[in-house]
């Protein structure tokens, strides 16, 4: 996945680490909590490029290398699972089928934990871009350039990060549903 993956998100996060603060012959009283505040939304649009960014690379990676093994394991207990159908008592198919379908769980489950933790980020850098665009259109609202295209960017990069929430979350529930199929034993052997 290259960075060009999310452009949104990346030019929201490259419009930011760009910006400085305009000086003030005479801030108003409340301008240090402001640029202290500015100085988290900055440290955040970092956090995209040199963590979130990487962590959706490494799932893709991750996604990408374990289908197959996830396939064949797959077709290797449906294979059992036929065998079983005729010779129900084998028990070395039987020890086998048992063993292939830890090993699928398993897999199954290091795909989820890292679905999850990169749901969990994305969830909490939303949760802190709402938090920013607050803030961005105060500068908007003091009239500073590039506050306007700011709030701008933070929108498009809002309605990127959703979708992508969004289809997260939805092989979220696909994986937690046959995780926990498996978990339960809902492909045990007739």
């Amino acid at each position: 996945m290259t960075s060009n993956a999310y452009p949104q998100l990346n030019t929201y996060a490259d419009l930011i680490v760009q910006t400085h603060l305009p000086p003030l012959l005479t801030p108003p009283d409340w301008y240090g909590d402001f640029a202290t505040e500015f100085a988290h939304v900055k440290s955040r649009a970092l956090s995209w490029r040199r963590t979130l960014l990487w962590k959706l690379s490494e799932l893709t990676l991750f996604t990408h290398q374990i289908s197959p093994r996830l396939a064949t394991l797959e077709q290797e207990l449906a294979a059992l699972d036929d065998h079983l159908k005729q010779y129900r008592f084998d028990q070395v198919a039987n020890k086998r089928r048992k063993l292939t379908q830890a090993r699928l769980t398993e897999q199954k489950q290091a795909v989820l934990h890292i679905y999850l933790d990169c749901l969990r980020s994305l969830q909490s850098f939303h949760e802190h871009l709402l938090h920013d665009r607050l803030l961005l259109m105060r500068g908007a609202q003091e009239g500073w350039d590039p506050f306007p295209d700011l709030v701008r960017a933070c929108d498009l990069a809002l309605g990127e990060l959703a979708a992508l929430l969004l289809t997260l979350q939805t092989k979220k529930h696909y994986l937690k549903g046959d995780v926990l199929d498996d978990h339960t034993g809902s492909c045990a052997s007739p």
